[in-house]
């Protein structure tokens, strides 16, 4: 288990969702696209981005742990 690489999977999703989403604003452009963007897309790619960090960081920590343990 690599937590680190999970973290760059997650990432790089969010930012295809992003990215597919404002191919489909090109479409769809009324008041629940914005709804949607503002209470979902918003929060998760923020969400997203400060949660990548503390992946890193609990790799470091589970790779350190099973060092200590052989």
């Amino acid at each position: 288990m690599n937590l680190s690489s999970n973290g760059q999977v997650i990432g790089a999703a969010t930012k295809d969702l992003a990215l597919r989403f404002h191919e489909l604003q090109n479409t769809w452009r009324d008041a629940k696209s914005r709804e949607f963007e503002d209470r979902f897309l918003f929060h998760l790619s923020s969400s997203v981005d400060r949660a990548l960090p503390a992946f890193e960081q609990l790799q470091k920590l589970l790779t350190k742990a099973r060092e200590d343990c052989e």
